[in-house]
């Protein structure tokens, strides 16, 4: 017969806390993911800082491709494609102004 170690003597015969173990662990790892999962296709994102982004354009620089960068610094695939495109089209990985309508109030307005 297999004898227990001193380290498990607590754990009872039938096993029901090693199970109640297992089933939280599984529960929080299911849980993780689907956060995950949501974070990933639903949830907006912010945008990189300026130094991931320059990490981005030095690896492409360095000779590597899109997927490899993607890999290595675990950001998407379309994400590393628009900033080397930025880069080749504008020549920086600053971030652009972006259109849209200007606001109603003005500035000094807003803060009365």
């Amino acid at each position: 017969m297999w004898e227990t170690p001193a380290s498990m003597d607590g754990i009872t015969d039938n096993g029901s806390d090693v199970t109640q173990s297992l089933d939280d662990n599984m529960k929080v790892n299911k849980d993780e993911l689907v956060f995950q999962a949501k974070q990933k296709y639903i949830m907006k994102t912010k945008e990189l800082t300026k130094q991931v982004r320059d990490k981005v354009v030095e690896k492409y620089e360095a000779g590597l491709g899109y997927k490899k960068i993607s890999r290595a610094l675990n950001i998407s695939l379309s994400t590393i494609k628009s900033i080397i495109r930025k880069w080749k089209e504008y020549g920086t990985t600053a971030n652009l102004p972006r259109g849209g309508r200007p606001p109603k109030l003005k500035s000094r307005t807003r803060r009365k």
